[in-house]
């Protein structure tokens, strides 16, 4: 081991043990930090007293947090310098190690309140982990506390370009969304389909009454009948949903078959396509122990349980073979860890971060050439900062200038802000080890890719338990049958309907054989005028309280659909603020400031649809 990586190792021994504190495991983390070389021999063997099969301990909880806060303050009292000089020294060892972003010490800045000022330790956090996007939204808050607006408009940007690059929060983040754009879709399309089709359905109680001879109420429990038999048949809301389309098709004109048609197919999107991508973030996120170890050990350091199961998946995992592989350059052992990439590349893993990492052991190994062949492939199959500014370092150690400069060039242009902290780095110490590169989101979504498609759509399934829910297929050729029941029942129905107002009630009435009597025509037609004003005050109560009612009464379906969606929206937007799963102390904040404003934006377009219906309804009447 170099003197340089010897002196990183030193300097993190204490700060870095937070990569296992902030999971719980203190002890066990500081004795594979402090003594690298003896962490390849006893990596294979899982922790004392806990089985493989052990689900681990969840990495954001409460306690986990406390326990990395209890070490950092500890670390934080051996030191007298300045917190913004130690989680300097702390940044310098850690890319000295080609750890990019530490997140462990910088959640436990940013939840320990003893360690100094709220500002200095938001800022100390963002320097530490500079991909964690609560450590950003937090430097960005405090700065606006002290007045500097444009320093807090820069840490609320970055924290929302951090989602997309840290793998936990964009897995989180993609995972939330897509629950909310799911429920979103599938309420507002399901809703706006209740409300075309109930509005229709109270429209004929009436004239079916009058037609049967039976009560009103008689009428309305026999259409609420029809409208219910899907559900009865096991095809769920999502078979309400299309009777009701089915009877807002055959009495509605023709916006309004073209707003039912764009409501059902926006619930069937809900219900197939979008759900299925919170399922599959929910997996990737949730559901792969092996693949959240790896992202642990290739981010900053693989506690004890994290490498059991990475070891007890090494013969058959290649994500699990390539994370030992970085844990042995990093624990000191270069030549086994280049062994082992050299091994996995001649398996066929080509993927742009295994290629840049394979790299950087390949460079620690003595191979500067052969390292820089990989970083031209990884920087070819995924042009970013990081891998190029690598690729720019090993121009620059193989004299090619020209490249160097075009190469570091195309990182500034990507982000600069990260290149400028890397060349900070080694114009401070002189030299620096390459960074390395962690598993990426999208490779953690494909390893979940096929036991989703296999288990098919959860929300599907809640909302649509039967055939209709089975596939988009399926899907369809519900919603077909119901429009073309709609067209073709749609003479009928306006006949039904055509009498069903006052007036028609009153020519009903004079034309009647009983009607003789006066004083019963008189009390006959009170209670014409009765209905009807009962009606009228229905009609008015839905259509400032329902999203859309107003619109469909005034003849608008489509703007009667966007309200609906957008209060749809603004729900599913608010219930999501927590996030689908608990946030593993990556995004949680930035998170509810994102999902906060989409509700706030969401609830405004939604008052807005509504009052342009209501004035649409207005001039109407």
């Amino acid at each position: 081991m170099s003197e340089a990586r010897r002196g990183a190792t030193t300097i993190l021994a204490a700060m870095l043990v937070l990569g296992g504190a902030a999971r719980g495991e203190v002890d066990a983390a500081s004795r594979t930090i402090a003594e690298p070389a003896a962490a390849p021999a006893a990596a294979g063997a899982p922790p004392a007293g806990v089985a493989p099969e052990a689900s681990p301990p969840a990495r954001g909880s409460a306690a986990s947090a406390l326990a990395g806060q209890q070490v950092l303050d500890e670390v934080w009292e051996k030191s007298g310098a300045p917190l913004p000089e130690r989680a300097r020294q702390a940044r310098v060892a850690s890319l000295q190690l080609g750890i990019w972003s530490l997140d462990p010490a910088a959640r436990a800045l940013l939840h320990d309140t003893s360690l100094g000022s709220p500002l200095e330790r938001a800022e100390a956090a963002a320097l530490l982990a500079p991909e964690l996007p609560d450590a950003a939204l937090a430097a960005g808050r405090e700065r606006l506390a002290t007045g500097d607006v444009g320093g807090s408009i820069s840490g609320v940007r970055a924290a929302f370009a951090a989602l997309g690059r840290h793998p936990e929060a964009s897995l989180w983040l993609r995972a939330s969304l897509a629950d909310a754009a799911a429920h979103a879709a599938i309420f507002g399309g399901l809703l706006f389909l209740a409300v075309a089709g109930l509005g229709a359905a109270a429209a004929l109680v009436t004239p079916i009454a009058l037609r049967l001879g039976v009560p009103g109420a008689s009428a309305a429990a026999l259409l609420g009948a029809l409208l219910l038999l899907p559900a009865a048949a096991g095809q769920g809301a999502l078979g309400v949903a299309f009777a009701c389309a089915a009877l807002a098709v055959a009495r509605g004109d023709l916006a309004t078959r073209a707003a039912v048609l764009a409501a059902a197919l926006l619930a069937l999107g809900g219900l197939h396509g979008v759900s299925e991508r919170r399922d599959l973030a929910l997996a990737a996120l949730a559901n792969d122990p092996v693949g959240m170890a790896a992202l642990s050990a290739e981010r900053d350091f693989a506690t004890p349980l994290d490498l059991a199961r990475l070891e007890r998946a090494l013969p058959h995992d290649p994500l699990a073979r390539r994370a030992l592989a970085l844990h042995l350059r990093r624990a000191g052992d270069a030549a086994e860890s280049d062994r082992r990439f050299r091994a996995l590349l001649a398996e066929g893993e080509a993927s742009p971060e295994a290629l840049n990492n394979a790299a950087n052991s390949r460079f620690a190994a003595g191979s500067a050439d052969e390292a820089l062949a990989l970083y031209e492939r990884a920087a070819r199959e995924n042009p970013s900062p990081l891998m190029l500014f690598n690729l720019a370092q090993a121009y620059g150690r193989a004299i090619l200038l020209e490249e160097q400069d075009l190469a570091l060039a195309q990182a500034q242009a990507l982000d600069p802000h990260a290149v400028h902290a890397l060349t900070e780095h080694i114009a401070e110490v002189g030299g620096g080890g390459p960074v390395d590169v962690a598993v990426s989101a999208a490779t953690l979504l494909g390893r979940g890719r096929e036991r989703v498609a296999a288990s098919g759509s959860a929300l599907a399934r809640r909302f649509a338990p039967g055939w209709l829910g089975a596939s988009w297929l399926g899907g369809c050729a519900g919603l077909a049958l119901a429009l073309v029941a709609g067209v073709a029942a749609a003479v009928p129905v306006r006949r039904l309907g055509a009498g069903d107002d006052l007036y028609s009630g009153i020519a009903r009435l004079l034309q009647g054989r009983e009607e003789t009597d006066p004083a019963l025509r008189m009390q006959r037609l009170g209670a014409l005028r009765a209905r009807e004003a009962r009606l009228a005050r229905l009609r008015r109560a839905a259509a400032w309280l329902v999203p859309g009612a107003a619109a469909l009464q005034a003849g608008k379906g489509l703007l009667g659909l966007v309200a609906a969606l957008c209060a749809a929206a603004a729900w599913a937007a608010l219930r999501a603020r927590g996030g689908l799963v608990p946030d593993p102390f990556t995004a949680a904040r930035t998170g509810a400031l994102l999902f906060g404003a989409t509700a706030l934006l969401a609830a405004l377009a939604c008052a807005g649809s509504q009052a342009l219906s209501l004035v649409l309804l207005r001039r109407r009447r």
